[in-house]
């Protein structure tokens, strides 16, 4: 149902400026000349299932006043918006006056009428945790199949906890359609943040519906649909994995296409443990292929696997356990022919200082620097908070695992220059510090700051 807003101090002009660059915009998206990403053609062959989340309107009944100098003009468009029509759709800031913790809303206006309201994802629209810092893209594309578009719009918020604490952040949000309202897509919108780095693009947000979707795909069906493609598109190619770890990756190698498939060679890695596999997958159209337990050289367990290919990107899923793969070892990733992306390329500037990495280097020396330091630091999992010790000093308290491994460090370095740094290994630890009043063989305690 609709119902008429009234928006106070309508005489300030809006200007809908462009939300998203150009080179924000995927193969099956055009920019209009007010920048926002419209869909213009969806592949026929993508098979997309949403998980979601009804929400009722945030409207009340009676008129609601919005302050309109809290529109925030470049997240602004003017769209056709499935059966709305032409309508205006409008991101407004939060009200800091309310709370630190406001959220931003998103309405829906026609002329100077506001004819509906986003739903909110916090309760009263103040989150629960995160300051917002803007909004880095808002864009309309039908990511379900439905004949309608989904607003997608990211959210920007800094954590305001730790060191990095002032990095801001990308929360996506999805909104579904459903003909006189819509509804945030919960699952899919947190399963999209989960995933995303944290500069994180409309183009992350759809490689990631795309693997979501794929995650929902009745593979047992699809593999009783192989057929003769005569004109299938190009898959063969050296494949890499990207957007993933350096050390949670994977490979592919694809040759001898025809008209009913390819032959595949895998190789996949988690951490220390590895994987390989290999067979012949069929089409199931001119951009799908699927393979069973029958097809493959070598196998542990039966399954499925599909190949996906979407513009410059291959997707790949897997049934658990198919091929000859070790613990936790996945071929379940993006692909690309390209230069691979990596997540966690940046932590050891975004962690450590040159100066505080050169100390280190010193203080345990160059063999335990490479491993567990630095090989934990790159390639394992870290995490850095501010805390402060017995004596009130404030200090960054880093943790690092490496998984499969029994090797991690526990570091503590103070603003005035004191690193203690605690590596484990097996049943061993050592403790190294600068610090020449420290005579403890266990760390300082740290406490929350």
């Amino acid at each position: 149902m609709r119902r008429k807003i009234t928006i106070l101090s309508l005489s300030c002009a809006i200007c809908f400026l462009a939300g998203c660059s150009s080179k924000n915009a995927s193969p099956v998206d055009t920019l209009d000349n007010k920048g926002v990403i419209i869909e213009e053609m969806q592949d026929e062959n993508n098979e997309a299932v949403s998980d979601t989340t009804q929400a009722e309107p945030d409207v009340n009944e009676t008129s609601v006043e919005i302050d309109a100098s809290r529109i925030i003009e470049d997240q602004s468009f003017e769209i056709q918006l499935n059966g709305w029509g032409d309508v205006r759709f409008v991101s407004c800031l939060p009200d800091d006056n309310i709370s630190p913790l406001a959220d931003v809303t998103f309405y829906l206006m026609e002329g100077d009428s506001v004819i509906y309201k986003m739903p909110s994802v916090y309760e009263n629209d103040i989150r629960e945790s995160g300051l917002v810092d803007g909004i880095s893209f808002v864009a309309f594309k039908d990511i379900n199949d439905d004949e309608k578009v989904e607003v997608i719009v990211g959210i920007l918020y800094e954590t305001g906890a730790g060191p990095q604490g002032v990095i801001p952040r990308t929360e996506v949000r999805i909104f579904e359609d459903n003909g006189d309202s819509f509804s945030y897509s919960k699952d899919l919108s947190e399963y999209v943040t989960g995933r995303i780095p944290d500069d994180g693009t409309i183009h992350d947000v759809y490689r990631n519906v795309t693997t979501y979707n794929l995650c929902n795909l009745d593979m047992e069906a699809l593999y009783k649909d192989i057929k003769k493609i005569d004109n299938a598109k190009d898959f063969e190619g050296e494949w890499n994995a990207t957007n993933c770890r350096t050390s949670v990756t994977a490979s592919f190698s694809i040759t001898d296409q025809n008209e009913y498939g390819f032959s595949f060679y895998g190789e996949c890695y988690y951490y220390t443990h590895d994987g390989e596999i290999s067979g012949k997958a069929y089409w199931v159209s001119d951009s799908m292929a699927i393979c069973c337990q029958d097809d493959l050289d070598d196998t542990m367990s039966d399954g499925y696997m599909i190949f996906v290919l979407d513009g410059d990107h291959m997707y790949v899923r897997s049934d658990y356990g198919l091929g000859l793969m070790g613990m936790n070892v996945s071929p379940d990733h993006d692909y690309t022919r390209g230069e691979p992306v990596y997540i966690n390329d940046n932590i050891a500037a975004e962690t450590y200082t040159e100066d505080e990495l050169s100390a280190i280097k010193e203080l345990i020396g160059y063999d335990q620097y490479d491993f567990p330091f630095w090989y934990g630091t790159t390639d394992g999992c870290v995490t850095s908070s501010a805390k402060e010790l017995y004596d009130g000093t404030e200090c960054k308290y880093i943790e690092c695992t490496i998984p499969t491994t029994a090797e991690s460090y526990t570091a503590i370095i103070t603003e005035d220059g004191r690193i203690y740094i605690m590596i484990y290994s097996y049943d061993t630890k050592s403790l190294y510090t600068n610090d020449p009043n420290w005579s403890s063989d266990e760390l300082p305690e740290a406490i929350e700051g």
